[in-house]
C-alpha cells in the first residue's frame, strides 16, 4: 500500500506570523513516519545527532517496540528518511522536535445542560506567548528564528494499523498530539500542570526517559483506544515520564 499525501496551507502565507497546514496521510505507519521526517528535515531543519544516553535510548526503543508497535513502525520510517539505522543507540528516533517551548493551555468540557444546543462540547485552547524559544529564556531571538507555535499542523491520519484520527501537532511531528479525536469518537486534550512543575523537580533530569512522555500519551490513546474505559486501562498498563512539563488530560468518548 503506497502512501497517499495531501497538504494544504489553511491559515497564513509566507510573510504571516502563523502558518497552519492541514496534512492528510493514508498508508503504512513506516511510510507515514518517513514522510513526517522528510518534512521535519527539509522544512524545519530537524537533524538527528548523537546526544542521548545509549542505554536509555536502547531501552526506550525496546519499550516502544513492545508496548506501542504503531509508533515503533513510524520510528523505522524516521530512520529511513535520515539514512540511519534504527538500532543505533546513539540516536533517538522516537520524536521529530521543532520549535519546542513550554505550553500553557485551557481545556473545558460543557455538559449538555449548559449549552444552547443541548449537545455536550469539548473545547481546548492553545494559550501561548508570541516569542521564540530564545525569548522565553530571556535571550534575543536569532535572525530568522520563528515563534514557538508559528507552524502547527492539523494532522488527518489513516494508518494501516491503529485508528484513523484528526489531531493538532505543534512541537513534534512524529508522535506529539495536543488534542484530537479518532474514528471511534475518543477525544483527548491536555493542559500543562504548572503547579506541580513548580513544586517538584523533573525526574528523570534529562529529556529522554523510558515509556510514554506527556505529549505522546494522547497520540497513543488515539491510535489504540475506542472508549474512556479502554483509555483508563491503557494508561494504567503503561510506564510514563514527562519530557517538558507534567500535564492534565481530559478524555471523553462518544457516550
Amino acid at each position: 500500500m503506497a502512501l497517499q499525501v495531501e497538504e494544504t496551507l489553511i491559515v497564513g502565507g509566507e510573510d504571516s506570523f502563523m502558518q497552519v497546514r492541514h496534512l492528510i496521510l493514508r498508508g503504512p505507519n513506516r511510510e507515514i513516519g518517513c514522510h513526517l521526517a522528510e518534512i521535519a528535515r527539509e522544512r524545519h531543519d530537524v537533524r538527528k545527532e548523537p546526544w542521548t544516553d545509549p542505554r536509555g535510548t536502547s531501552v526506550q526503543r525496546a519499550y516502544l517496540r513492545l508496548h506501542y508497535p504503531i509508533h515503533y513502525e513510524r520510528m523505522r520510517g524516521v530512520a529511513d528518511a535520515f539514512g540511519m539505522e534504527l538500532e543505533d543507540d546513539r540516536i533517538d528516533f522516537s520524536d521529530l522536535l521543532y520549535y519546542v517551548g513550554f505550553p500553557g493551555c485551557s481545556v473545558v468540557y460543557y455538559p449538555p445542560a449548559t449549552t444552547s444546543t443541548g449537545h455536550p462540547m469539548f473545547s481546548r485552547n492553545n494559550d501561548f506567548m508570541t516569542g521564540t524559544v530564545r525569548n522565553m529564556l530571556g535571550l534575543a531571538a536569532e535572525r530568522g528564528e520563528k515563534p514557538m507555535i508559528a507552524e502547527p499542523y492539523l494532522m488527518e491520519v489513516y494508518p494501516d494499523q491503529g485508528y484513523p484520527s484528526l489531531y493538532l501537532s505543534t512541537f513534534d511531528l512524529l508522535g506529539a498530539c495536543t488534542d484530537g479525536i479518532n474514528s471511534e469518537g475518543l477525544v483527548v486534550g491536555l493542559a500543562a500542570d504548572d503547579e506541580s512543575m513548580a513544586r517538584f523537580s523533573m525526574e528523570p533530569t534529562y529529556i529522554h526517559g523510558v515509556g510514554l512522555q506527556e505529549m505522546v500519551v494522547q497520540r497513543f490513546l488515539l491510535d489504540t483506544c475506542a472508549t474512556v474505559e479502554e483509555a483508563k486501562q491503557a494508561l494504567l498498563l503503561n510506564k510514563h515520564y514527562y519530557a517538558f512539563a507534567p500535564c492534565h488530560y481530559l478524555i471523553g468518548d462518544r457516550h
